[in-house]
C-alpha cells in the first residue's frame, strides 16, 4: 500500500458484534474457505514472483498470473474486450491492469457497475542483503486474493448489476493504474455505483480491520457495519482520513464514486523484505472477503435510484439540502484538468463554479462523463449541469437551460500544423477536417456552407491532434480554447478561431430558475474581476471594449460582435464610460456629450473661444468628476474647466505652453486625487501637474528610448506625450505617444517601470512593435493595457501586459477599427481600474 507519513492516529472507534441484524440479511454472507486463501497468497507471493514490480517482467507474469485465476473464478473481460490484461495508456511497456466482471443476470440489469479492487504489484529488488525479495505478501497479495474470493463467492449470482474485479497496476509508484483507469474511462464513471477496495488485509494483531471511506464512502461505509456482525468481524471505522488519497479508491472517490478502504495498520514487516505468506492470517483474511461479498449482494439490491431526473429547488440549494452533480469529460484543458503539486489549478470552469458556489453557498459535485456524451448525460439524470467547455449554439438554447456566458474566447476553433495556410473557414474548402461526431462542430460543418470532407475524429484531445501532425487530417475541429492551450505548448501546430460561440453552464429545461441564478453570480464575478483572474490564470484573458474609429463609436463582445454603435465622423481622442451605463462621448473636435444606451443625448458641451483668443478650440481630454461636474481641457483657450450638468462653468484653471498650438496643446488630461490635474503637452514632449490656480507643481520631459534616435512620422519615435494616470502609490503612469513605450515614473523623476517599442511578444509569439502609445489603463491587478495606434493591420489596437511584459490579450479587429482607434475603453474592467 502506498503510505506516506502516516499522521498520528486518531481515537479508535470500535465497532461491537452485537448488532441485530434482519434475518434476510444472514443468507448474504458467503462462506469462503481460508485454506483456499492461504494457497493462493503462498503462490502470488513467492519468490519466483520476484516482488511483482509494476515496470517489469515479473509484473507482467503477476497479471497474467491473476487474470487466470479469475478467469476460474468465472470473470470475464469486460464486454467488447478481447482481454483482462488492459495497459495503461501512457505507458504499454509496463504491467497492465486486470479487468474483469461478472456479467448481471438479473431480471432487470441497470447498466451499473459494483467495483471490487486490489492492487497487484509491490516492490523491485533490494539492492543488498541475503534477501532481496520484497515478496509483498499482506501488502498485497492479501488483497489481491481476497478479490479472488469474492469472485468465486459471487461467479453464480444474478444480480441486476456488473461486478468489475480490477487488479491495479502501479499502486506503489503513485496509483498510477487506478488514475489511469478514471482518466482513461475504461468504464463510465457515472455508471460506477461503488467500490470496495482491499490493500493489506492479513495483519492485525487485534483482529480488527481498518475501515474508510470518508463522507463520500458512507452509503458503503455504513452497509459493511450492518452487515458485519454476520460475518462476525470486529472494524475500526474511518480512523485514517489520511489514508483515502494514498490508495487506489482515491481516484475514484475524486470522480465522484463512493468507494470504501478495508486495510490493516501498518507492522513491523511492511515494505519490508520479510512481509512473508506464513506471517498472514487466512481466517481474517476469509472474513473480510466475506463481508466484502456480503455488500456487493445486499448493495446491488438496496442501491437507491441512479439518477435524480427532479428540478433543482432553489429553496433546497439554498438550505444545503440537494446537491449540483457537475458533469464534466475527462482532462480538457484549459477547463479541466487533474490538479499537481507543480500546478494546483483544476481548470477555468472549476474554479468558477467554484467560487459561485461559495458565494451560494451551494453543494457541488464532480462526476465525470463520456467526452461527447455531455448532452446526453444531462438529457438522462446522470449530471445536474454540464460544464467543460459547453459552447452555446441555437440547437442547445432551445434544448437546455442555459447560462450567463462564463468565457466568451472560445468557439469553433480548427487546430492546423504551423505552416498550413488556413486562416478562416473559407480555407476549410476542399479539405479533409476531423469533427467528434454529434457535437457543436459538427453541427457547424453542415450549416458553414464550406465544401470540406468531414471525418469523425474521436478519442482524447493529443490522440486527435496526432491525426493532424501526422497529416492523416489536414485540420481538426474543436473547442476553440482547448485547441488553443495545446498549440500553445506544441510550435509545430496552431489554431484559429473560426466561429466565435459562447462558453456556458448547461441544465435542464426545467432548472431554468437555477441557471438564471448562476447567471446572476457570473455577472457578479465579471463585475469585481473575478472571473478575468481566473480567466488569466488559465491563459485566456478576453475583454469587452468600445472604442471609436472608422466614423462611429462601437462596442464590442469578447468574440468580436458589435453590441451598440454610435455614429460620429470625429477622431475621438477621449472616452468614458458612467456608472449609471451612459457615455460621455467625443463626437466633434470642440464638443464633448453625454449619451445613453439608446443614442439620446442628455447633456452637451461645446467650447467656444475666449476673448482676446478668437482662433479654434478643440477638447482631447475630459473626466466626469465625483460630484457629478465634467473637467474639460481646452486648447486655443489654454484653460482647463470644470462644467456642471447646468452647463456652467464652476471653475477655470490657467494652462500655459511657450508653443501655443490649437490641435496640439494638450492630449489626455486627469484631474488627481489630490486635486490637482495631469496634463500631457503633446508637442512639448511634457507632462505637467497644475495646482487649483494653474500653478505647476510638477513636471516631467518624456526622453528618448536609451539608444533611439529622434525619427520623423507617425511610426518614427519621439517624445509627443500622449496620456497620463497617477497612481496609488503615487508614481505617473506616462502613455509615451510617439516614444514609443509606457513609462511609470516617480515623483523623484526616476523611471521605475517600462515597456518598449519591441519588447512583447503576442499570443501566438508574434512580435509586437508598439507605434504611438495612446491611452493607458492600470487595472487592480497590476497589468496595463495599451493603446497602440497607427502599428497597422500587422498589429494590435490594445494590448494587456503584466508587469512581468508577459502579453495576456490583444485586441486585432480590423473590421470595426482601423489604423487610428486612440480610444480604447475595457467594458468589463472591475472597480478600481484607473484610466
Amino acid at each position: 500500500m502506498l503510505r506516506l507519513l502516516r499522521t498520528a492516529c486518531l481515537l479508535l472507534a470500535v465497532l461491537p458484534c452485537r448488532l441485530a441484524v434482519a434475518d434476510d440479511a444472514r443468507s448474504v454472507i458467503p462462506a469462503i474457505d481460508p485454506a483456499r486463501m492461504k494457497a493462493n497468497l503462498a503462490e502470488f507471493a513467492s519468490d519466483e514472483m520476484n516482488g511483482r514490480s509494476f515496470r517489469s517482467e515479473d509484473g507482467k507474469r503477476a497479471a497474467d498470473w491473476l487474470a487466470a485465476k479469475l478467469a476460474a473464478a468465472g470473470a470475464k473481460p469486460l464486454e467488447g474486450r478481447d482481454s483482462m490484461l488492459v495497459p495503461v495508456a501512457r505507458m504499454p511497456a509496463a504491467s497492465p491492469n486486470v479487468v474483469a466482471w461478472i456479467p448481471p443476470a438479473g431480471a432487470k440489469p441497470s447498466g451499473e457497475f459494483i467495483l471490487v479492487t486490489a492492487h497487484y504489484d509491490h516492490l523491485p529488488n533490494a539492492r543488498s542483503g541475503e534477501d532481496r525479495i520484497y515478496n509483498g505478501a499482506d501488502d498485497n497479495a492479501s488483497g489481491v486474493c481476497g478479490m479472488i474470493a469474492v469472485a468465486e463467492a459471487l461467479h453464480a449470482d444474478k444480480l441486476d448489476v456488473g461486478v468489475v474485479f480490477i487488479g491495479f497496476t502501479g499502486e506503489e509508484a503513485g496509483l498510477v493504474g487506478s488514475r489511469a483507469f478514471v482518466e482513461e474511462e475504461i468504464l463510465p464513471p457515472a455508471r460506477m455505483r461503488g467500490l470496495f477496495n482491499m490493500d493489506m488485509i492479513s495483519r492485525q494483531p487485534d483482529g480488527a480491520i481498518r475501515l474508510d471511506g470518508g463522507p463520500k464512502g458512507k452509503v458503503l461505509v455504513d452497509l459493511l457495519v450492518r452487515l458485519a456482525p454476520q460475518v462476525p468481524i470486529e472494524m475500526k471505522v474511518d480512523t485514517h482520513p489520511d489514508w483515502l488519497p494514498r490508495s487506489d479508491q482515491a481516484a475514484f472517490l475524486a470522480a465522484g464514486v463512493p468507494a470504501v478502504l478495508f486495510s490493516c495498520e501498518d507492522h513491523e514487516d511492511y515494505h519490508k523484505v520479510t512481509d512473508h505468506a506464513d506471517l498472514c492470517d487466512e481466517q481474517l483474511m476469509a472474513r473480510v472477503a466475506s463481508l466484502v461479498a456480503g455488500a456487493v449482494r445486499v448493495y446491488a439490491r438496496e442501491m437507491s435510484p441512479r439518477f435524480d431526473l427532479s428540478p433543482l429547488p432553489l429553496e433546497d440549494l439554498d438550505a444545503g439540502q440537494r446537491t449540483i452533480r457537475i458533469g464534466r469529460p475527462v482532462a480538457n484543458a484549459p477547463y479541466w484538468k487533474p490538479a499537481t503539486r507543480r500546478d494546483p489549478n483544476r481548470g477555468l470552469d472549476h474554479d468558477v463554479l467554484e467560487a459561485i458556489a461559495t458565494r451560494l453557498k451551494w453543494n457541488i459535485e464532480e462526476k465525470t462523463v463520456a467526452e461527447g456524451g455531455e448532452a446526453e448525460a444531462l438529457r438522462t439524470g446522470e449530471v445536474d449541469l454540464i460544464a467543460n467547455g459547453f459552447l452555446a449554439t441555437d440547437l442547445r438554447r432551445g434544448e437546455f437551460a442555459l447560462t450567463t456566458a462564463y468565457f466568451e474566447g472560445s468557439g469553433v476553433g480548427a487546430l492546423m500544423k504551423a505552416e498550413s495556410p488556413i486562416r478562416e473557414a473559407s480555407d476549410l474548402d476542399a479539405r479533409t477536417i476531423g469533427a467528434v461526431p454529434g457535437g457543436p462542430e459538427a453541427e457547424w460543418t453542415r450549416t458553414a456552407g464550406f465544401a470540406a470532407h468531414v471525418v469523425d475524429a474521436t478519442g482524447p484531445i493529443g490522440v486527435r491532434a496526432s491525426r493532424v501532425e501526422s497529416g492523416e487530417i489536414e485540420a481538426l475541429l474543436g473547442d476553440y480554447a482547448v485547441l488553443a492551450t495545446r498549440a500553445r505548448r506544441d510550435p509545430a501546430v496552431r489554431a484559429a478561431l473560426l466561429a466565435p460561440r459562447p462558453t456556458v453552464f448547461a441544465l435542464r429545461h426545467a432548472d431554468r430558475a437555477v441557471a438564471d441564478r448562476i447567471g446572476l453570480e457570473i455577472d457578479a464575478l465579471e463585475r469585481d474581476g473575478t472571473l478575468a483572474e481566473i480567466r488569466a490564470r488559465y491563459g485566456f484573458t478576453t475583454h469587452r471594449v468600445l472604442g471609436q474609429d472608422r466614423g462611429r463609436f462601437v462596442a464590442l463582445s469578447p468574440l468580436g460582435t458589435v453590441e451598440w454603435e454610435y455614429p460620429s465622423g470625429h477622431n475621438a481622442h477621449d472616452i468614458t464610460v458612467l456608472g449609471n451605463g451612459n457615455m460621455l462621448l467625443h463626437t466633434a473636435a470642440d464638443e464633448v456629450r453625454e449619451v445613453t444606451r439608446d443614442g439620446t443625448t442628455v447633456w452637451r458641451w461645446k467650447s467656444q473661444p475666449v476673448p482676446p483668443y478668437a482662433g479654434r478650440v478643440e477638447i482631447h481630454g475630459f473626466q466626469r468628476l465625483a460630484n457629478g461636474d465634467t473637467m474639460i481641457a481646452e486648447t486655443g483657450n489654454l484653460r482647463i474647466i470644470e462644467v456642471n450638468a447646468k452647463g456652467e462653468i464652476v471653475r477655470s484653471v490657467p494652462i500655459a505652453t511657450d508653443r501655443p498650438d490649437s490641435h496640439h496643446d494638450t492630449r489626455r488630461v486627469r484631474k488627481t486625487d489630490a486635486g490637482t490635474y495631469l496634463v500631457c503637452h503633446e508637442p512639448l514632449g511634457l507632462v505637467r501637474e497644475y495646482d487649483a490656480t494653474g500653478a505647476i507643481v510638477w513636471e516631467y520631459a518624456v526622453p528618448l528610448a536609451s539608444g533611439r534616435d529622434a525619427s520623423p512620422g507617425q511610426q518614427g519615435h519621439g517624445t509627443a506625450v500622449f496620456s497620463a494616470l497617477r497612481l496609488a502609490n503615487g508614481n505617473t503612469l506616462i502613455g509615451g505617444g510617439n516614444n514609443n513605450r509606457v513609462l511609470e515614473v516617480s515623483p523623484a523623476k526616476e523611471i521605475v517601470w517600462s515597456v518598449g517599442h519591441d519588447e512583447l511578444r503576442d499570443l501566438d509569439g508574434r512580435p509586437i512593435l508598439l507605434r504611438w502609445v495612446t491611452g493607458v489603463q492600470s487595472l487592480p491587478n497590476g497589468n496595463i493595457v495599451i493603446g497602440n495606434t497607427h502599428g497597422g493591420p500587422d498589429q494590435p489596437q490594445l494590448i494587456e501586459v503584466t508587469r512581468d511584459k508577459k502579453v495576456v490579450w490583444t485586441l486585432r479587429d480590423w473590421r470595426n477599427f482601423g489604423n487610428d482607434l486612440c480610444t480604447g475603453w475595457l467594458l468589463d474592467a472591475p472597480e478600481g481600474t484607473v484610466r
